[in-house]
């Protein structure tokens, strides 16, 4: 193959990830063991101050990934649905089994912001995190 056909073949290929940042997210989640938790919100400050729901991220069921606890999951902004094959890692809290910590890849397509997190289930949604990111 040429080597100019082998760049053009990369460059369309970078083409679709054009804008978009990839940032890993730490969540918190105390009653997850409980069954209560299918997801999670992703809020964004707007320029009045608000926050406006951006991203909802729903979980699937718990499954044995290499050998860990992990969580498949994925990410719908808007009309957007993404459907890659994502999972993450569970890590309990020793002392309380049903609380657990998560690392979610958030592809972020708009310019940088400020986010807070709540959690939805089958009891409702929880209050927005009291802590923000910069995404």
């Amino acid at each position: 193959m040429p080597r100019w056909l082998f760049w053009i073949a990369i460059a369309l290929l970078a083409v679709p990830l054009y804008g978009c940042e990839t940032k890993r997210v730490w969540v918190e989640l105390p009653s997850f063991g409980d069954g209560t938790i299918d997801g999670v919100w992703l809020w964004r400050r707007a320029a009045t101050g608000e926050y406006e729901r951006q991203c909802r991220i729903p979980f699937g069921p718990v499954e044995i990934v290499q050998n860990a606890e992990a969580v498949p999951y994925g990410q719908e902004c808007g009309e957007e649905t993404f459907d890659w094959d994502l999972h993450a890692t569970l890590e309990r809290s020793p002392s309380n089994p049903t609380a657990v910590k998560v690392g979610l890849w958030y592809m972020r397509w708009e310019d940088p912001g400020t986010y807070k997190i709540s959690a939805y289930g089958p009891d409702g949604e929880s209050a927005l995190s009291d802590t923000t990111l910069e995404l």
